[in-house]
């Protein structure tokens, strides 16, 4: 009998994770979606609002099917610009808890369910280098990326079941009137690149991209000069 596939993508109006899930659906043609969403801007009938995604878990067993394998992708957060009209500590303590400990809490309840077959997870190169002008988002996509690598670090059998996405900017509404100054990547790209991905990891789209952060962190003066003149 052929496997079935049921997918959950928290952050339903996301462009990348909408990338993510087309690429698994090409990868498991036997699937069914279910999407969650907290806003109900663009909602859709076919998705699922809720107030946190935290608060999804109360609910999450009616969804889940018995007879199919569980794939979660998380692909939600929020981008607020460094400047005087917001409190430095205020801006890091909103993205720490909504790009980094929302996340990671999912992620350990997650992967105890029942039929967990793989977890998505979105971060950003900015997991690897500090962008002046968003340095708290980049701050809360590192301390998420190093507490999964951690924890998979130390748990090799979840390594197998665990992606996850660094993708280069993506022109989309959290980067509205934001350009890229090193590199971008496509939604197109990041479907091809997951539907590719059958083992678990931490990928880098485009893959070049790896060398270029960490090139990036030992010229952090031409980072901070590039920011400025795409701000």
């Amino acid at each position: 009998m052929e496997n079935k596939y049921k997918i959950f993508l928290l952050g339903g109006n996301s462009l990348i994770g909408n990338s993510i899930l087309n690429g698994l659906k090409q990868r498991y043609e036997n699937n069914e979606t279910v999407l969650v969403v907290r806003t109900e801007k663009n909602f859709r009938t076919d998705q699922i609002k809720v107030q946190n995604y935290r608060d999804y878990l109360d609910q999450i067993d009616r969804h889940l099917d018995p007879n199919s394998k569980n794939i979660f992708i998380l692909s939600f957060g929020i981008l607020n610009e460094e400047s005087s009209a917001n409190n430095l500590l205020d801006n890091l303590t909103e993205h720490i808890n909504i790009n980094s400990y929302e996340k990671l809490f999912l992620f350990n309840k997650l992967k105890n369910i029942k039929n967990f077959h793989e977890i998505h997870i979105v971060s950003s190169i900015l997991s690897g280098f500090f962008r002046p002008s968003i340095g708290s988002y980049s701050i809360s996509k590192y301390v998420l990326s190093k507490s999964i690598e951690i924890e998979l670090f130390l748990n090799k059998d979840l390594k197998k079941k665990v992606f996850l996405w660094n993708p280069a900017f993506v022109k989309s509404k959290l980067n509205t009137h934001r350009n890229s100054f090193l590199i971008k990547t496509s939604p197109l790209q990041i479907e091809k690149v997951v539907k590719s991905k059958a083992k678990g990891g931490n990928y880098y789209i485009p893959r070049y991209s790896k060398l270029l952060v960490k090139l990036a962190t030992f010229f952090q003066f031409i980072i901070n000069k590039l920011d400025k003149k795409t701000n």
